[in-house]
């Protein structure tokens, strides 16, 4: 075995490991990421000048760099430099490494597959975690407790838990639907386990969506299954009537839980209910949209929103819950319009490819991680998605795989199939 094949294999494991763990150990992750990124260098260090070779295609590739180098660049007029540059190397790199490393790394059906199957247990377990903390009061790995309500199994809050969620709900979907038509074909025990299975584990993922009550997940959700049905028409009952029950048992409770509606909110401080009168989020966004009036070119610099919105802020002086806006005032519009360009870079190769696959497995099951990818894309226009440390690793490490789908040959550098 040579160096390369042995370090390429030593990155897919720490990959897997990465995706299994991600929901309970943040520390174990960002650990894993660095030994990943070090195994990376090593690896592309020994190709040299072939390294270049075998990179994305350039129409996904440049969008990407441009975008990274910008981030870098903005070290130069942040108004915070010393904080734009631990963003720069604790967050864009970190970013940035993994989108390479999955790219590179997942290069043929057997990895991926394997990976899936990863990402799929680790979501199962967490699900259950969300549910045993709904019963419990606190979760199993960091013991979290309630958040108002709200189930948040090892997330920070259950915005992100149900983030995490929409990238899993339509795999978990197609799975158990390709299992349960298995089963009805050629009946054995296998097969029907895995048909109980699949059944099993979309009841406690879309119980556990339900009960994070986070409105943004859930209108996510929604769009992630138009975008699937626009690629798969044949499943749009199953997936809609999906939809339709979850709206049925979870909506009366949503205004139970939380009184309220699609814009307006309310924060806890110092054991006092602080009223945003209605205004919400519109408010948090009215603050960062004067940030980008105010420095629409290069932006205040990466990681500085926290700091600047201080001279602005009319409520909430922490982030403005879209992942848009604050990239928009931190990296200007110049910055936010290269991070759109390699999300439509990404948009249209996947759309393309899955148009080309024939009606089958992998068709379906990449059409629906592509659908989810959109719905988590819509959340971060809600939340703070694409800045959670958890959540930005699986979104980059997925933005990776995705994009390495879309390679010519999936026959992999350790020759599986």
């Amino acid at each position: 075995m040579t160096m390369t094949l042995l370090c390429d294999r030593i990155l897919f494991v720490l990959l897997c490991l990465m995706m299994f763990f991600l929901p309970a150990t943040n520390a174990f992750v960002k650990v894993a990421a660095s030994v990943a990124i070090l195994v990376f260098f090593f690896k592309r260090g020994s190709l040299g000048w072939a390294a270049f070779r075998e990179l994305p295609v350039k129409w996904v590739l440049l969008p990407a760099v441009l975008y990274f180098g910008w981030s870098g660049l903005s070290i130069i007029w942040s108004q915070f430099p010393l904080l734009s540059l631990k963003g720069f190397i604790g967050k864009s790199l970190y970013a940035m490494f993994l989108f390479f490393i999955s790219y590179e790394t997942l290069s043929s059906r057997k990895r991926y597959g394997i990976l899936i199957g990863v990402f799929l247990v680790s979501a199962g377990i967490i699900s259950l975690d969300g549910l045993w903390q709904a019963f419990s009061g606190y979760d199993i790995f960091v013991r979290a407790t309630f958040n108002s309500g709200r189930v948040m199994a090892s997330f920070k809050h259950p915005n992100d838990f149900g983030a995490y969620l929409i990238l899993v709900l339509l795999p978990a979907i197609m799975l158990m639907i390709m299992a349960g038509a298995r089963s009805l074909i050629e009946y054995t025990l296998k097969n029907a386990l895995l048909a109980f299975g699949g059944i099993f584990f979309v009841g406690i993922a879309s119980a556990a969506l339900g009960l994070t009550y986070s409105r943004g997940a859930w209108l996510g959700m929604v769009v992630a299954v138009v975008v699937f049905i626009l690629f798969n028409r044949r499943f749009w009952p199953v997936v809609l009537a999906f939809m339709a029950l979850f709206i049925v048992v979870f909506q009366p409770l949503l205004l139970k839980v939380r009184d309220v509606s699609l814009v307006s909110d309310a924060v806890m401080e110092q054991e006092k209910i602080l009223s945003f009168n209605g205004n919400g989020r519109l408010t948090f966004w009215h603050d960062a949209i004067n940030i980008i009036k105010d420095n629409p070119v290069l932006g205040t610099g990466l990681n500085t929103y926290t700091m600047v919105i201080k001279k602005y802020v009319t409520m909430w002086a922490i982030y403005p819950h879209n992942c848009y806006l604050q990239m928009g005032a931190e990296l200007g519009l110049v910055g936010l319009a290269l991070f759109l360009w390699f999300l439509t870079a990404i948009i249209v190769q996947v759309s393309f490819l899955i148009r080309r696959l024939p009606q089958a497995p992998e068709r379906w099951l990449l059409a629906a991680f592509f659908a989810g990818w959109c719905g988590f894309l819509v959340h971060s226009g809600l939340d703070t998605t694409l800045y959670s440390s958890q959540l930005t690793a699986i979104f980059w490490v997925l933005t990776g795989a995705m994009a390495a789908f879309g390679k010519q040959s999936l026959g992999g550098c350790d020759g599986s199939k």
